[in-house]
């Protein structure tokens, strides 16, 4: 989606936008030798890609990117947390190693039967 508009390059249109989110469980491996996706946006003028360079869960997917998204809401009404994209992804980032500590305890509380 670009907007409210449903995007879908073709042969003839390789416009792209500025900022492109990939999100899905393994969007941009980077093996040897290998051009991925989020290469050709940025070779076709996307000035910034996101994306995943690691298989992950799609739960855990689904957590970073509701994450992004809503510091992008916050900052869009105002909120002065995080000024620049760049600063939502690491707020992202820095929250996400809390919620895996917080899924592993429970985990490891859940394995002991406490």
């Amino acid at each position: 989606m670009v907007g409210n508009e449903f995007w879908m390059a073709d042969e003839n249109d390789y416009r792209v936008p500025l900022v492109v989110v990939l999100s899905a469980c393994h969007v941009s491996p980077r093996e040897s030798g290998t051009v991925n996706i989020a290469d050709m946006f940025v070779r076709v003028g996307a000035e910034a890609v996101l994306g995943t360079f690691v298989p992950i869960n799609a739960k855990r997917n689904m957590v970073l990117i509701t994450h992004l998204y809503t510091y992008i809401a916050e900052a869009q009404k105002g909120s002065m947390q995080y000024k620049i994209l760049s600063e939502a992804w690491s707020g992202v980032v820095a929250t996400n190693a809390i919620h895996e500590i917080a899924e592993m305890s429970k985990n490891f509380i859940i394995g002991f039967g406490v």
